[in-house]
């Protein structure tokens, strides 16, 4: 077993995440491979100038359920998952962080459908979850309501930024 890197932070327990078992990229599944690679670079905000990566990842999380590589099921928790945790690290860039709580909506909608019928607790969870990303991305940064020099008046929020 190798060592655990130090920085590295474990994985919180999801009840929801262990009962789902992780895609495993076989041989021959090159999408499964391209839609991690995908959510790598998303996660890590490698390219935060294009935010139309983060709609490439959902894409290629469609290719691989439609490839049988992972179930409807896996691709949409798996891409909320990554979603949120990226819309709530705080050192990733605000805009980013707002891209990605803003295309959670799909992987949500996705997993509401999914799940209404069979646990209804687990979609108002996930609903919960989407609040408190919204909440906490909403006060991430003050932003000046008013023209540069025109007081101290602060906005928080995406609505502050929108009026900018």
């Amino acid at each position: 077993m190798t060592p655990r890197h130090p920085l590295r932070r474990a994985k919180p327990a999801d009840a929801t995440a262990a009962a789902l078992p992780a895609p495993v990229a076989l041989p021959g599944h090159a999408p499964l491979r391209h839609w991690q690679r995908l959510g790598e670079a998303v996660r890590c905000a490698y390219a935060p100038d294009r935010p139309d990566l983060i709609r490439d990842y959902l894409d290629a999380g469609e290719v691989c359920m439609h490839a049988a590589c992972a179930s409807e099921l896996q691709v949409a928790h798996r891409s909320l998952q990554l979603l949120l945790r990226t819309a709530l690290d705080q050192a990733l860039p605000l805009r980013w962080r707002e891209a990605c709580l803003i295309h959670s909506a799909g992987p949500l909608g996705r997993m509401q459908g999914l799940l209404a019928l069979h646990d209804p607790v687990a979609v108002n969870a996930l609903h919960t979850l989407v609040e408190i990303a919204n909440h906490r991305l909403a006060e991430a940064t003050p932003v000046a309501d008013a023209a540069p020099g025109a007081g101290a008046s602060f906005g928080t929020g995406r609505q502050a930024r929108l009026r900018r």
